[in-house]
């Protein structure tokens, strides 16, 4: 392989440092952001999924009409 690390060296942000190991600095900070830009976009992918979730129970019935509320694009406003 690339590195000659163990399987249970392989920790919560080992990738930083493997990455590092590889191709320096450069690839270790490009990793840290590139992990931090997915955890945002995660974040962002549940919450967009649980709004429409909202207006859908608002739309049946199931929760106050505030929650059907979308923006000129169908955006569940009040959802998110």
């Amino acid at each position: 392989g690339a590195t000659d690390y163990a399987q249970e060296d392989w920790v919560n942000g080992h990738l930083a440092v493997v990455a590092v190991d590889i191709g320096g600095n450069w690839l270790g900070a490009w990793t840290i952001f590139a992990a931090g830009i997915s955890n945002l976009a995660l974040f962002e992918a549940k919450m967009s999924s649980d709004a429409f979730q909202l207006m859908g129970m608002a739309e049946r019935g199931y929760l106050p009409k505030i929650f059907a509320k979308r923006s000129k694009f169908g955006t569940p406003t009040t959802g998110i």
